[in-house]
């Protein structure tokens, strides 16, 4: 599977820029809500797992960081 990811991480003032990683977990899984009223909902979701393998480090530093999504959907009925 051909899988492009560009990481963008703050560190110190610093941007640090990562691609193309074998560090990323294979499986994500995580909770999601959605609410709305007829055609307009907004959801919410949060990575339960970490985005990165518990072995990635940049800067002599683990890297945890659990995903989060906000959003506004629209269904056409």
């Amino acid at each position: 599977m051909l899988l492009l990811v560009v990481v963008s991480l703050k560190e110190n003032r610093e941007n640090i820029k990562l691609s193309n990683l074998n560090a990323l977990n294979a499986m994500q899984y995580g909770a999601s809500i959605s609410a709305g009223y007829n055609t307009w909902n907004v959801f919410v979701y949060y990575g339960l797992n970490a985005i990165f393998k518990s072995d990635t480090q940049v800067s002599a530093e683990t890297i945890e960081a659990n995903a989060i999504k906000i959003g506004l959907m629209f269904y056409i009925l």
